[in-house]
C-alpha cells in the first residue's frame, strides 16, 4: 500500500461477524443538545423570573437539565407524565435558588423554552464534526443505520433539518411511536424490525450508559458508549451521575469519540 494513501477503516463488527446494521441515539451524541438545553432553559428561567440574575438563570437551567432526581428517566420509562417531571423539576429549581414559585410555571416555562431551542441548536458547531463521517462510513459498507431518540417527532425533525441530518437515515424512530423510549427493550426491536435488521447482529451507540448501551445490550444488540466527557464527571455522561469504572459491564465497549467506532 502507498504510505501517502489513509488506512481504510475497520468494518464495524459484531463478534467478529459484519453488523446488520447500526442504529445510533441523536442528542449529545450527533449534536451538542446540552449546550442547547441549557442556553435555551435561561431564556425560559429568565421568563419566570426576570427579576434574577443572568447567572442564577443560567445556573438554574443547568440544574433543569442536569436532572439529579433521574426525572426523565422515569417520564421514558411511563412512570410520570411530562407534566408531572417539568412540575418536579421547576420546584427544584425554586428551592436550590430561593425563587417565589410562579403561577403556571409549567406553560409558561415551555412558551420560552420551544422557540428558544429550535433557534439554539440550529446555531453552527451543534453537529458534532465526527458525526456525518461515521454515518457517511456506515452506509458506504452498504450497511442500514438508523436513528433511534428519546425526544419526540417534532423537535427531531426539527433538529435534524436545522443540522444537516435529514434524510440520512433509514428510519427515525422516537418516543412517540410506542409511548415510551429506551432503556425498553421494545424501542430497539421495532426499530430494527422496521429496518429488518438483526438485533443480535446489530449495534447500538449512543452517550446514556444506562438508556442507550445497557438498554441496547438488555435487547440483544451490542451496546456502545460514547462518552465524550472523557472520563469526568458531567451531566452529559447520563441524566442521573456518572457512572463509576467498576459500574460499566465487561460486554459494553465504551469510545470517547465517533472515531473510534
Amino acid at each position: 500500500m502507498d504510505p501517502r494513501t489513509p488506512a481504510r477503516p475497520a468494518r464495524l463488527a459484531v463478534s467478529g461477524r459484519a453488523v446488520a446494521g447500526v442504529l445510533l441515539d441523536l442528542d449529545d451524541t450527533l449534536i451538542d443538545t446540552t449546550a442547547a438545553l441549557v442556553a435555551a432553559g435561561a431564556v425560559a428561567m429568565a421568563a419566570l423570573w426576570p427579576d434574577a440574575p443572568t447567572d442564577v438563570h443560567r445556573a438554574a437551567a443547568r440544574l433543569y437539565r442536569d436532572d439529579p432526581a433521574g426525572l426523565f428517566r422515569r417520564f421514558m420509562q411511563g412512570e410520570i407524565t411530562f407534566e408531572q417531571m417539568r412540575a418536579v423539576r421547576l420546584t427544584a429549581v425554586c428551592d436550590k435558588f430561593s425563587l417565589d414559585p410562579v403561577e403556571d410555571a409549567g406553560p409558561r416555562y415551555d412558551t420560552a423554552f420551544a422557540p428558544a431551542f429550535r433557534a439554539a441548536y440550529g446555531e453552527p458547531g451543534r453537529l458534532f464534526e465526527d458525526a456525518v463521517p461515521l454515518i457517511e462510513r456506515i452506509r458506504a459498507q452498504g450497511t442500514p443505520v438508523g436513528l433511534l431518540t428519546n425526544s419526540n417527532d417534532d423537535f427531531t425533525k426539527a433538529k435534524l433539518e436545522a443540522t444537516g441530518l435529514a434524510g440520512r437515515f433509514d428510519c427515525v424512530v422516537t418516543r412517540d411511536a410506542l409511548g415510551f423510549g429506551k432503556p425498553d427493550p421494545r424501542v430497539f426491536h421495532h426499530t430494527c424490525q422496521l429496518i429488518g435488521i438483526d438485533p443480535g447482529r446489530s449495534t447500538y451507540i449512543g452517550d446514556d450508559l444506562h438508556a442507550d448501551a445497557l438498554g441496547a445490550a438488555a435487547a440483544g444488540m451490542t451496546g456502545i458508549w460514547l462518552n465524550r466527557t472523557s472520563g469526568g464527571v458531567d451531566s452529559k455522561v447520563a441524566f442521573d451521575r456518572a457512572p463509576a469504572a467498576a459500574e460499566i459491564p465487561a460486554h459494553i465497549r465504551v469510545v470517547e469519540t465517533l472515531t473510534e467506532v
